[in-house]
């Protein structure tokens, strides 16, 4: 009876060990991998608001020319006028 412990104790370790040693190493690879997705998910978000700063402000600067020409306009048709 001890002999059939001993081999249902081995026997078991055998089973047992080789998977929680590759358990521990893939919870280990899912989190490298969930730095390398967190990563790319910043460098997208940067690249995205980069993006919409550059198009704000080359709307704001569409609209300051064009307000510079109306007023420009403006002044010189009461120019045009005065003479």
């Amino acid at each position: 009876m001890q002999s059939f412990k001993r081999t249902f104790f081995i026997f078991l370790a055998i089973l047992l060990l080789p998977t929680l040693i590759f358990s521990i190493y893939e919870i280990g690879t899912l989190r490298e991998n969930e730095k390398v997705i967190e990563n790319v998910y910043n460098n997208q978000l940067d690249a995205i608001l980069f993006s919409v700063n550059q198009y704000s402000d080359d709307v704001l600067n569409s609209w300051a020319v064009k307000l510079n020409q109306i007023i420009e306009d403006t002044i010189s048709q009461k120019g045009s006028c005065l003479k």
